[in-house]
């Protein structure tokens, strides 16, 4: 939940009067309910044309279905919500350079 917290004061700082709108989206579209990862990143990709990337590791229980839901649709499922449009996914063990790189080159990681 920290990190949740972090990552929408670090939002709210960088976007001025864009994280208005983003507020207004996510009231829209989940009523009450508070932020979370998901919730936040589907908004950034829909509405204000972010990109996602997955990080996972190939030894997690999630990697199987990450990664067959990525080679279908090019998305991450998120459990009963929209799911979130992703780029590529990087294995969190073997592409540290290129997460690295990434994460270089864009404003917020």
């Amino acid at each position: 939940m920290h990190c949740t917290i972090y990552a929408i004061k670090a939002l709210e700082a960088g976007m001025d009067t864009n994280f208005i709108e983003l507020e207004k989206y996510h009231k829209q579209i989940w009523k009450g309910r508070e932020h979370a990862g998901w919730s936040v990143g589907y908004i950034l990709c829909k509405y204000f044309d972010w990109t996602a990337y997955l990080i996972v590791s190939e030894y997690s229980e999630e990697y199987k279905r990450c990664m067959r839901k990525f080679n279908n649709e090019k998305k991450y499922y998120v459990w009963r919500q929209p799911d979130i449009p992703i780029k590529a996914v990087f294995d969190m063990d073997k592409d540290k350079l290129k997460i690295d790189s990434i994460l270089k080159l864009n404003e917020f990681g």
